[in-house]
């Protein structure tokens, strides 16, 4: 997982992100795969609108992600991935690479 200050969410977003490519990054030149787990972390943090995510909700997710991650009554992750061996892709896209000329 990654921590980050959800006071500030701007800020926050940009390194959590940054780590996590880092991480990506890293796995990827060790052989390994990397799965990003955004819903529950998304939810937390989304600000309650029309009744979308009701704060309650928020706080079971927040308390079971900090149970979940070891950390302190009230702080969560802010991005969690899980890591390991994985298959070759079994579909690719159809999209092609664009062509870069050197002109």
């Amino acid at each position: 997982s990654v921590e980050a200050d959800y006071a500030d969410m701007p800020s926050a977003a940009f390194n959590a992100g940054r780590t996590m490519q880092r991480v990506w990054l890293a796995a990827q030149a060790e052989g390994l795969a990397l799965q990003p787990l955004a819903a529950a972390t998304v939810l937390m943090a989304q600000k309650p609108v029309g009744g979308w995510v009701r704060p309650a909700t928020q706080a079971l997710i927040r308390e079971s992600l900090s149970l979940a991650a070891l950390k302190a009554k009230g702080d969560a992750p802010y991005i969690l991935f899980r890591v390991g061996r994985a298959s070759a892709p079994s579909v690719t896209t159809c999209r092609t690479m664009p062509r870069l000329d050197a002109n």
